[in-house]
């Protein structure tokens, strides 16, 4: 499902929080929403889901307008908003069956719903516990997994990172790749610039209610980064079957490589000193010393190209 947005406008007063805003969001794509605080991030998503209306402007899924449908619209836009909604006396599996109710499944789908769910988000030894009793960061997995019930081909997520322990965020990131795997569309803001890297294909730069840059990645970074007549540096992606700590030795061994460092349980982030042929000769040599690599793909550096992008400005 393509999410395109048109001159996209909100205000509050004298701040601009979302101002005339036009792009689309690819289908099947995890893009990035990056911008400091007060750049209307989470202005953007309400608007994006239907829940606060634009002053002008449109939001179209697939050409239906959430505006003007919303009711049409619902059951396929997931919106998980940056902390989970106060419901205090609720048991996760109850509070996940409610809303299970709420989008309208009967048994027996309800409740191979609700366990599928719980079993991929990694809820089901907290089926009994009370909201309240859990941490920030399990609130957030069942906030999440509240999303997740109606299987929408839209998932807008406001900062899911916030909270998580190391293994978590790790667990999280996966998570996200095997949904947008499975054809979903998925906006995701975060503050935690070092973890969107490792799950976006594209990436959208917001300051004071604008888009300054967006599209791919790997496109950014080359437009962010003039020629300064010194090396580059590249950041590169390595899948391997399982890690070791003999593996990350011989992988920091390779040439061009000055730093290494696990991005997920099976995956290395790679950085590398020049350009594309570095880039190439330390994956030759990667396969050459038959280091078990099953997967590889180019990364980048998001955090400069959002410090060469943004200015720090607020309104």
């Amino acid at each position: 499902m393509e999410i395109k947005i048109t001159n996209l406008v909100k205000h509050y007063g004298k701040v601009h929080a979302v101002d005339g805003l036009d792009f689309t969001l690819s289908a099947g794509k995890v893009t990035a929403l990056v911008g400091p605080n007060g750049a209307g991030k989470s202005t953007l998503l309400r608007l994006l889901s239907g829940r606060e209306e634009p002053d002008s402007g449109d939001v179209t899924y697939d050409g239906v307008s959430v505006v003007d449908y919303p009711e049409r619209l619902s059951a396929q836009i997931g919106f998980m908003p940056d902390s989970l909604p106060a419901a205090t006396n609720w048991k996760v599996q109850p509070y996940l069956d409610f809303f299970a109710r709420a989008n309208g499944l009967k048994e027996p789908e309800r409740r191979a719903r609700v366990s599928e769910i719980m079993e991929f988000t990694r809820l089901g030894e907290l089926a009994d516990r009370r909201l309240a009793a859990l941490s920030k960061g399990l609130k957030q997995r069942v906030s999440l997994a509240r999303v997740l019930i109606p299987n929408p081909a839209i998932l807008l997520l406001d900062e899911p990172a916030a909270g998580l322990d190391p293994r978590a965020r790790i667990e999280l990131r996966d998570d996200i790749r095997q949904l947008a795997a499975k054809g979903q569309t998925i906006l995701i803001s975060s503050h935690i610039l070092t973890e969107l890297e490792d799950m976006c294909d594209e990436v959208l730069i917001m300051e004071r209610g604008k888009i300054l840059r967006s599209g791919a990645v790997a496109e950014l970074e080359l437009a962010a980064h003039a020629p300064t007549g010194t090396e580059s540096i590249r950041k590169i992606t390595l899948e391997f079957t399982a890690l070791s700590p003999k593996l990350l030795s011989k992988v920091r061994e390779l040439p061009n490589v000055t730093e290494v460092a696990a991005s997920s349980r099976r995956a290395l982030t790679v950085t590398v000193q020049g350009g594309d042929t570095e880039v190439d000769a330390t994956l030759v040599s990667a396969i050459q010393n038959h280091l078990g690599v099953v997967g590889f793909r180019r990364g980048t550096d998001l955090e400069a190209v959002f410090m060469a992008s943004t200015t720090g400005a607020v309104q």
